[in-house]
């Protein structure tokens, strides 16, 4: 038996390096979008129970969500995991573009990587616990749907996070660090204007054209963009533009993402929006449904849990790669028409007080408990998240070795929160100045359609 917790933690973490490999390759392989990762959170639940966590199934209307407990009483550490691929982003482990399945699912985000490494991290933890009579509870969450901002909005409404002490969270990243910095609170909305179908040659002026009023709106979020604040980010996508050339669009429907430094500020530009949707809509003689499928907020940080993990990572080193990985790498870095001579950053950056350009719906997490961020290098300097570039690089050696020390981190952490309560209150005492006063609901309602 090791001589401290910290050590048997990662010792088991490193006698399941091989285990921890294939979990990780399975789940990039079953590559499986928001809300439909039933292979993959099956997986995890499956190694979970069968290591002696509680493990309950399907939260609330997810399907895909889950929650594995371990141990009793307190304090409860909190270990959010993720799993969800993304649309279109299908790929071989290659350097140049080759998807498995053309239009297909894939990791452009490293999700994988994250739902291994905190199943990992949970294990470790719970082996710790037991060799040296540890007390307190852990609770490992399978949250779906993060790239859909809706999985733990759903999960927080039905109170899965309440009675926390402390959450441990990573992502996969560029660099090795831990963010003390903020998000992008978001708001996501489908708008679908109705029109009236006919021939545009022969009678348009019996017709009324949904796309044309879409393309009102798209004209009129463009020049409000001038007089949007430098860190709002308003992007779209359209989703039906009508069927074919010869039939005038009876529905058209874009898709948006409104990101911003704050709550309020997103409800600003939101609402402008959705005057704009109903000002297309009369102009062109249409009607508009407004589908607020989803709102969160920015991550509310935590120095004092961010300096714990920031702690570990030091301890734990960051990964270093093999010439041949940081080859692959340069690859990657050349199909995006750029290269870096540091490939794969193999130091340790230092604490993060920056707002990030990102949201996240683990930002609904950190206002019912304190959280943390950890990032752990996989992708090379200038390869980009949500590229088919990210997706080769899930089954590397690259994102194996960042999986064993996003693991091992997250563990070590874990055995502080566990072991020493003076740090704990600190986490907590600044947790609790911050929300004074604040009541947690959802951003929007849930299930919300057709807001006129």
């Amino acid at each position: 038996m090791a001589s401290y917790p910290k050590e048997t933690a990662m010792g088991w973490i490193d006698n399941h390096r091989e285990q921890i490999a294939k979990i990780n390759d399975e789940i990039w392989n079953y590559a499986e979008p928001a809300l439909e990762e039933f292979k993959s959170s099956k997986l995890l639940a499956d190694e979970l129970e069968s290591s002696g966590f509680q493990v309950t199934r399907k939260i609330a209307s997810l399907s895909t969500a889950f929650i594995a407990t371990f141990g009793s009483g307190n304090p409860v550490i909190g270990i959010i995991a993720e799993y969800d691929a993304l649309p279109g982003l299908s790929q071989k482990a290659v350097t140049y573009r080759d998807p498995v399945i053309a239009g297909g699912p894939g990791h452009g985000d490293a999700h994988h990587c994250y739902g291994v490494a905190s199943t990992a991290a949970a294990l470790g933890l719970k082996e710790a616990m037991k060799q040296h009579d540890l007390t307190g509870t852990i609770k490992l969450f399978g949250t779906p749907a993060e790239e859909t901002l809706y999985g733990k909005v759903e999960m927080a409404n039905a109170g899965s996070f309440d009675g926390l002490d402390a959450v441990l969270s990573w992502h996969p990243g560029a660099e090795n660090t831990v963010r003390v910095g903020s998000s992008l609170a978001n708001n996501s909305v489908k708008f679908v204007f109705h029109g009236k179908p006919t021939h545009p040659g022969i009678s348009p002026e019996l017709g009324v054209n949904a796309l044309s009023a879409l393309e009102v709106m798209e004209t009129a979020v463009s020049l409000l963009r001038e007089h949007f604040p430098d860190a709002v980010r308003v992007h779209r996508v359209i989703t039906d533009g009508g069927k074919a050339p010869n039939v005038m669009p009876e529905r058209a429907e874009s898709w948006y993402y409104v990101r911003a430094p704050t709550r309020p500020m997103v409800d600003s530009i939101y609402a402008r929006l959705v005057e704009a949707a109903k000002g297309a809509a009369q102009a062109v003689g249409t009607t508009v449904d407004i589908e607020l499928i989803c709102g969160i907020r920015e991550v509310l940080p935590n120095k004092a849990l961010a300096e714990i993990q920031f702690q570990n990572l030091q301890l734990v080193g960051p990964p270093t790669f093999s010439e041949e990985e940081k080859t692959y790498a340069r690859q990657l870095q050349a199909s995006m028409g750029g290269e870096s001579k540091e490939p794969l950053r193999e130091n340790i950056s230092p604490l993060q007080t920056i707002t990030g350009r990102y949201s996240t719906d683990s930002a609904e997490v950190s206002w019912l408990a304190p959280l943390a961020g950890l990032y752990v290098t996989i992708f090379p300097q200038g390869v980009p998240p949500h590229s088919w570039q990210a997706t080769a690089l899930g089954t590397t050696g690259i994102a194996h070795k960042a999986v064993m020390v996003a693991g091992k981190v997250l563990a070590c952490s874990g055995v502080d929160l566990l072991t020493q309560p003076e740090q704990l209150s600190k986490i907590r005492d600044e947790f609790q100045e911050k929300t004074k006063g604040f009541k947690y609901s959802p951003c929007v309602p849930l299930n919300v359609s057709k807001v006129e």
